[in-house]
């Protein structure tokens, strides 16, 4: 009897051991997994898997990520590059269109002043001949001086000053010895003003010279100087002496006061509603 039962507890532990059903292990993967001599299960796939990779995860669904940023990057830095280019050549079209817009406007103001020169008026200073009777070493020398306007439109006479001066040499201007001859008003277009004489103590030289200014104004609210230098000659006829600058009529500029300047006198005047008394 106790043979049989030494026999039957050898036969059991002959049999192969039954893995259980429902441990977690998918089917088809039994095979991977041997009992170890300790007794312990081991998975033959642990040694084949890479490190860091979960298992059933291939190389290549992990790099995809990194290609797919790669690409975002490649076309951000393509679109900024395009912006940039755009940019440039935008600013490129607006330096072009100020540029052509300036010389058009140059050449609109061009037209413009040469149109308001051609209608302005223009102020022309006359001196009468030397009344013969005046010619005389003892006695004094009379001219009389006139305005005329040879433009197109009214001129406004501001001022007038002039003078008479006898030498054998050549004569300086200087208008700050000229006697104001008080002709001011309206000249219409192609008429004179009235005269006025100048009487001038002579010394009995040989040469006469008569030199002065005028302003005036054009219809366009612009102020204009005009020179005049000329001297009697032996033929009894006024000829032009002096240098250009001497003969000339030019638009007087007005004088360019800073933002203190304009401040300054703004401060000065009384306002509107202040009544000066």
């Amino acid at each position: 009897m106790k043979m049989l039962a030494l026999l039957t507890l050898i036969f059991f532990a002959q049999q192969p051991t039954k893995l259980p059903e429902g441990n977690g292990i998918p089917k088809g993967e039994s095979s991977q997994v041997s009992q170890q001599p300790d007794g312990r299960e081991h998975n033959n796939n642990a040694s084949n898997s890479t490190p860091g990779i979960a298992k059933g995860t291939k190389p290549s669904e992990q790099a995809a990520p990194a290609d797919q940023d790669v690409d975002i990057q490649r076309t951000l830095t393509n679109y900024t590059g395009l912006l940039v280019l755009v940019g440039f050549i935008t600013a490129g079209a607006i330096i072009w269109q100020s540029w052509h817009t300036r010389r058009a406007a140059d050449a609109a103001n061009r037209n413009i002043e040469a149109t308001m020169n051609e209608r302005r008026a223009r102020i022309e200073i006359i001196a009468s001949h030397v009344a013969a009777t005046s010619v005389k070493p003892e006695g004094p020398y009379i001219v009389s001086v006139s305005l005329k306007n040879i433009g197109p439109t009214v001129g406004t006479i501001r001022g007038v000053s002039a003078r008479l001066v006898e030498s054998a040499e050549e004569v300086e201007p200087n208008y700050r010895e000229c006697t104001p001859l008080g002709l001011t008003g309206t000249i219409p277009p192609n008429d004179k003003s009235s005269e006025v004489t100048i009487i001038q103590k002579m010394e009995g030289q040989s040469v006469i010279h008569f030199y002065g200014f005028a302003l005036y104004e054009d219809v366009y609210g612009r102020t204009h100087r005009v020179k005049v230098h000329i001297q009697w000659g032996g033929d009894g006829i006024w000829i032009i002496a002096g240098k250009p600058a001497e003969n000339s009529d030019i638009e007087e500029k007005r004088p360019h006061k800073s933002w203190m300047q304009r401040l300054t006198e703004f401060s000065e005047k009384s306002p509107p509603w202040i009544s000066p008394n």
